[in-house]
């Protein structure tokens, strides 16, 4: 997973469509923004808590849970303990199409706990890592299982072959995301949010965090700290240069602000 807020995923290899790695949040990455895709996501939790959101539910993960994050669906994670690490598998669109007709029109339980897919995973992760003769063949083999598996066991009670629409909430939430994207670089107020969704300031703030956990005004810093972060650490640019060209102008309030989301100063970030 990026920190992009609509996440478009490339793949090197065009036969071979698939993202696999392993993710740790910590002190120093406590979490994923707000976002969503239109792939499949698989995360596998090996240790650690951590509350993940998709649409408008708040999941509690810990380690042998598996979360199936559908596509389009808004999500996020954050830690809850000191340290979580997870698996995440993102199989594209198109594979699945390609492999399972109209399989994005279903809709998957978010929280399970399944063994196989469990294996499955963990066999993902020896191939990858090994690399040996077809792996890549036998990857695409052990996603087609899953995909089997989740659509025979864990498709929730109420989808159906008619594609399930975004409610209007959601909707609105992304239009805004997708707004605080193009535009954080910028000085946005909430006047301008509203205007731009045309919808009341008090239903615009209530139903962003109703929906994300969070204030329009935190996402919009979390944003803006993780653009600074990136041109600190691989941009070549100053602590007061990635500040300003991220959308702050006090480097006092950058410098809290920096501390509240990253978990550390910005001159206190090692740049190799």
């Amino acid at each position: 997973m990026s920190n992009y807020i609509y996440e478009n995923h490339f793949h090197r290899d065009p036969n071979f469509p698939v993202i696999f790695h392993c993710d740790i949040l910590n002190k120093n990455k406590p979490s994923f923004l707000m976002h969503y895709h239109e792939n499949i996501e698989l995360l596998y939790f090996l240790d650690g808590h951590a509350k993940v959101v998709c649409d408008n539910k708040i999941l509690q993960a810990k380690a042998d849970d598996i979360i199936i994050i559908n596509s389009k669906e808004l999500h996020s994670i954050e830690k809850i303990s000191d340290y979580c690490k997870y698996y995440c598998l993102i199989i594209d669109k198109d594979l699945l199409n390609d492999n399972l007709n109209n399989f994005d029109n279903f809709r998957f339980k978010n929280l399970i706990k399944d063994s196989f897919l469990k294996m499955k995973i963990e066999e993902i992760n020896r191939e990858l890592s090994n690399k040996n003769d077809y792996f890549k063949e036998f990857i695409k083999s052990d996603i087609l299982q899953i995909l089997i598996h989740i659509k025979r066991n864990h498709i929730e009670q109420n989808s159906s072959l008619i594609k399930i629409k975004d409610n209007n909430k959601i909707l609105m939430v992304k239009e805004i995301i997708n707004y605080l994207k193009e535009n954080y670089k910028e000085q946005i107020s909430i006047d301008h949010i509203c205007n731009h969704v045309a919808f009341s300031k008090y239903y615009t703030c209530r139903t962003f965090k109703e929906v994300t956990g969070q204030t329009i005004l935190d996402y919009i810093n979390h944003i803006r700290c993780i653009n600074a972060r990136n041109l600190i650490l691989y941009n070549g640019y100053t602590i007061s240069e990635s500040a300003y060209k991220s959308g702050f102008n006090n480097l006092s309030y950058f410098s809290k602000t920096y501390k509240k989301y990253i978990g550390l100063l910005p001159s206190e970030e090692k740049i190799t």
